[in-house]
């Protein structure tokens, strides 16, 4: 009766345990009490607690008979003890600890694992098994350093260890525990396999830091997110997890996780203690030192013991030995090529070192000295120069914090300086688990100051996106203007451009102040420095001519009040000033080759620029003619001088274009006591790639800081001056509405170009030597045959250009016979570069048959070099374009002539033609315009070497808005804009300089600063470049 009894006891308890995990799932744990009788209850749960021992498969039985008989142990007790690792099996995670071992002994488990053929046994049961190791009195999971973990896990679990590192799969082999009632060896032993990087146990003969890209960096085999590439945070919250269904067992997980951490941190700092006090740094993979020490950082950084033994081994990780040689040399087409390089892998390990180093100095721990914090991020800054260099096209794929956060240093110091000043709450949340947690800690004011002397290393980092995050707007801010005097260009260091946006808005206290800063540096400033600050702080001046009077905050109505007197973009009448430029005032421009002869040419140009300083106060041809030695000293040679005087002044602007090919363009004031070279902002220099359009110079206030005048950007040097104010304009076909034209103007300051400030009633006496006038002829201008005099005669002669051409095109609106088209739909001239008595002309006419097949339209395309004295045509390109789904000729307004200095060869030199006859559909996504074709010279022919290269285009990146009515306008319409520069590179192909092109791209509306980077490198094949 009791064997009938106990089975059937057993028989329900199996099906009770299978009822509580369905309702589990559903439910959460239901109780036993209310859903039986009271006459079943006891019976029941004394069953259960019982273990009844689940029979045995075939197979299992087999292996167990195999594996007792050789290692002679009785097969009995070996199927008991099987039947309770299959009893854990089937036991939910919540009641391990209620489990009560019968069989499975900690000598048992430990014999059965020690034996090679345990690897025989099923997995799951293995797994299973191994949860009886945890109880007190197992020697199994005995170790002394990370590698007796992955030894052991790989002892048992053979098979699966080769397969997981072959698949490179991290949960192949998921082990359980600890559980609340384990041992604390073996509960630390889990921790170290639930929370050690898996880079470490897939292939533990390996640096443990190499860099595997497209793989999750130090992802632990718990992780689910990047929380679980922080070693301390997987030991804390988990080691030990387990599914829960309710907010009361979540509770309840909760503490158990917390009193297991509370047990297994410290043993852990012993382990990692006891293990590099003896062995150093001579452990390789698993027990790097380095590893170890990052673990430790990770898992309590404030430990005494962990600062002691960083500084003890910073020697043995010998942060300043020589990395090992590059592999392969990275032409930035394929980022791959040093993906894995011992190189890097190197940098990767030395970041780990000093993130822990980083780490322990922020917790605030006395064993560090004062100075091992600016030095900590000293060593950061070295760091990162070395890493950085062959990346110079790919950076992310060399940038720590981009591609492994959890052994970046730069993201703690970032955390570091984002929490303090901001709290938690202006962090996002996938940081926050990097935040440090000192005890006392290290105030912020220590650690803005030793982030300040270090930026001081910083100026040869080329690409800084790593280090900015360091920079709180109050820090970048502060520290950029402490380097913005000695800057090379006035601007900011590029690793701590200042937040103009923060200082402008003046949010903060802290904003303010250092906005005032600011305004008192103006003072005190160069004029390089100066304009940087005044572009940013007034918008380029918009700001002081964009708004009503009063609408100004009073900070910006004291700065426009002083600095700025006229926008950037002025008519040639000045609104603000009333004053105009009238020919009287104007500045008269010679041009002058640069002479050529045989090999004395550098000796020749000497005496050559001295001699255009003839007739000029002062020791004006002296002090030129030592500029002119030091010219010769360096060995650089001038291929063009355009020079502006005016008889009544005393001062004159050289304009020297350089030879050589590489876009060389310097500006030089000359004065009766010296040469003084002038500095263009990057908001002026940017604007073309080789060369200025300077139409006019003058000094209309007569305060002797020179005014130089540009022509807008959509204008050319000859549309400036194609308009006279007479009779003539209209017979020329010219749209000359408003003689009163736009330019862009700027006033020489000391060494640079800045913005206007009127002095007529404030300036000084003027200096001896020195008269300021431009309304007396006081200076005679230097003669020779070597400087042509260029007047103000339109270049582009609409019937100058036809006197010379309608023979060759036989166009109606220049010859009778009009058998070529009816008219000239648009023309662009230029001056030729280098023969200024020739004139480049490029045109668009209709056709006498404008439509082709299909009704398509189409239209004459001519380029020619002609000379209009003569009346020759020298050399010319013909050719038709037509229009289709992406094309418009018809409607102007989009050809131009560049004549850049493209020296392709030493003897020979391009010019540009740029057509916007892009066309973009109401709904398309994307266009292009401003095409550039290039063309030499040969004999009488043009030829192109490059053709329609679009130097604009515009993407849609997302859509959703841009196209719907206004009344879904909050939608968002993301355009991205591609502007694009071509330069000559330093390299060459089949004897032609290769042209580098660089995109500079940019979000409309968007406020974010550009983003330049080089896109390709065009070479010279078959005869052109591709």
């Amino acid at each position: 009766m009791s064997d009938r009894l106990n089975h059937i006891a057993r028989a329900i308890a199996t099906q009770f345990r299978r009822a509580t995990r369905r309702l589990t799932s559903l439910m959460g744990a239901v109780s036993c009490v209310g859903m039986l009788t009271a006459l079943w209850l006891s019976l029941i749960c004394q069953a259960s607690l019982a273990q009844p021992m689940p029979p045995l498969d075939e197979s299992l039985n087999r292996a167990i008979h195999e594996i007792a008989t050789k290692q002679a142990v009785d097969v009995r007790e070996f199927q008991a003890l099987l039947q309770e690792f299959v009893a854990m099996l089937n036991t939910n995670e919540s009641r391990v600890a209620q489990f009560v071992p019968r069989v499975a002994t900690p000598e048992r488990v430990d014999r059965l694992f020690r034996m090679p053929e345990v690897a025989r046994l099923p997995k799951t049961v293995r797994e299973n098994g191994l949860i009886f190791a945890g109880q007190a009195g197992s020697t199994l999971m005995t170790f002394d350093k990370p590698s007796d973990v992955v030894a052991k896990v790989s002892f048992w679990f053979p098979a699966e260890m080769d397969s997981a590192r072959s698949r490179d799969d991290r949960l192949a082999i998921n082990l359980y525990g600890p559980f609340k009632n384990w041992a604390v060896e073996p509960a630390t032993f889990m921790a170290l396999w639930n929370c050690m990087p898996t880079e470490v146990w897939l292939d533990p003969k390996a640096n443990p830091f190499r860099n595997r890209l497209g793989k999750p960096k130090f992802m632990s085999i718990r992780g689910n997110g990047s929380q679980d590439t922080d070693f301390g945070e997987c030991v804390r919250a988990r080691n030990g997890y387990y599914g829960v269904y309710t907010n009361e067992e979540a509770a309840q997980l909760a503490e158990q996780l917390r009193l297991m951490a509370g047990r297994v941190v410290p043993h852990l700092q012993n382990k990692f203690a006891n293990f590099l006090q003896t062995n150093r740094c001579r452990g390789s993979g698993p027990d790097d030192c380095v590893l170890l020490l990052h673990l430790w950082a990770s898992l309590t950084a404030d430990d005494p013991r962990l600062a002691r033994m960083l500084q003890s081994l910073e020697t043995d990780v010998a942060l300043n030995a020589p990395l090992p040689a590059m592999k392969m040399p990275f032409d930035g087409s394929n980022p791959h090529f040093e993906a894995g390089a011992e190189r890097f892998d190197a940098v990767w390990r030395r970041a780990a070192f000093l993130r822990a180093k980083l780490r322990s100095i922020l917790s605030g721990s006395d064993a560090w000295p004062k100075e091992a914090l600016r030095e900590s991020i000293g060593q950061i800054i070295v760091l990162q120069k070395l890493l950085e260099g062959p990346y110079a096209s790919r950076f992310d794929y060399a940038d720590l914090d981009y591609r492994a956060p959890a052994i970046s240093p730069w993201r703690v110091l970032y955390t570091e300086l984002r929490v303090r000043e901001t709290g938690p709450n202006g962090l996002p949340p996938e940081i926050l688990e990097w935040v440090p947690r000192p005890r006392d800690g290290v105030t912020l004011r220590r650690v803005r100051a030793a982030v300040l002397e270090a930026l001081s290393d910083m100026e040869g980092i080329a690409d800084c996106r790593v280090v900015k995050p360091w920079l709180t707007p109050e820090l970048a801010t502060e520290y950029a203007l402490s380097r913005l005097g000695i800057s090379r260009d006035g601007s900011a260091p590029s690793c701590a451009q200042p937040d103009w946006p923060w200082l402008k808005a003046g949010a903060s206290e802290a904003a303010v102040l250092e906005r005032t800063r600011y305004l008192d540096y103006l003072q005190a400033a160069n004029s390089k420095s100066r304009d940087e600050v005044l572009s940013q702080l007034a918008n380029y001046g918009d700001d002081c001519f964009g708004k009503q009077k009063g609408s100004l905050p009073d900070w910006q109505q004291r700065l426009c009040s002083r600095w700025i007197h006229e926008p950037a973009t002025v008519q040639l009448t000045l609104k603000n000033s009333k004053l105009r430029l009238d020919k009287s005032r104007q500045f008269r421009q010679f041009v002058s080759q640069a002479p050529r002869d045989g090999g004395n040419g550098i000796a020749d140009q000497r005496a050559w620029l001295s001699s255009l300083a003839q007739g000029m106060p002062g020791q004006a041809s002296t002090h030129l003619a030592a500029y002119a030695k030091e010219l010769q000293d360096k060995g650089q040679v001038i291929d063009v001088v355009n020079l502006w005087r005016h008889p009544g002044h005393s001062r004159a602007l050289f304009e020297l274009h350089m030879a050589g090919g590489d876009c060389a363009t310097v500006l030089l004031l000359l004065t009766p006591h010296g040469v003084q070279k002038v500095f263009v902002p990057p908001r002026i220099s940017q604007r073309s790639v080789c060369h200025t359009d300077i139409v006019r110079v003058s000094d209309l206030d007569q305060d002797g800081r020179l005014e130089v005048w540009w022509t807008p950007e959509s204008w050319g040097a000859t549309r400036f001056d194609a308009c006279t104010g007479d009779d003539g304009d209209l017979r020329r076909n010219l749209d000359c509405s408003a003689i009163d034209q736009p330019a862009e103007m700027a006033e020489i300051d000391g060494a640079a170009l800045t913005y206007f400030v009127n002095n007529r009633q404030s300036r000084s006496e003027t200096p001896t030597e020195e008269v300021w006038t431009s309304s007396e002829n006081l200076y005679q201008f230097a003669k020779s045959p070597d400087i042509q005099v260029v007047g103000l005669t339109p270049a582009c002669n609409r019937i100058l250009v036809g006197s010379v051409l309608y023979q060759k095109l036989g166009i109606a609106e220049w010859s009778e016979n009009a058998s070529a088209g009816r008219e000239v739909m648009e023309l662009a001239c230029a001056r030729h570069p280098i023969h200024p008595d020739q004139t480049i002309v490029a045109l668009f006419h209709e056709l006498a048959g404008a439509t082709g097949p299909n009704d398509v339209y189409r239209a004459g395309f001519v380029v020619a070099v002609i000379d209009i004295q003569r009346k020759r045509v020298l050399s010319i390109y013909r050719s038709e374009i037509e229009e289709d789904g992406g094309t418009r000729i018809r409607g102007g307004g989009g050809l131009r002539l560049d004549t850049a200095r493209y020296h392709l060869t030493p003897n020979v030199r391009a010019f540009g033609v740029r057509m916007s006859i892009a066309y973009s559909p109401r709904y398309a996504e994307g266009g292009s315009s401003d095409q550039l074709t290039l063309f030499v010279e040969e004999g009488n022919k043009l030829r192109p070497v490059l053709s329609d290269l679009a130097m604009s285009s515009w993407e849609m990146l997302d859509s959703n808005g841009c196209f719907d009515q206004p009344e879904n306008s909050e939608l968002p319409c993301v355009i991205e804009d591609q502007t694009r520069t071509l330069a000559l590179a330093p390299s060459s192909t089949n004897g032609w300089r290769d042209l580098e092109l660089t995109t500079m791209t940019t979000q409309r509306d968007s406020g974010v600063p550009g983003k330049r980077q080089v896109e390709k490198t065009l070479r010279y094949l078959k005869n052109k470049y591709e």
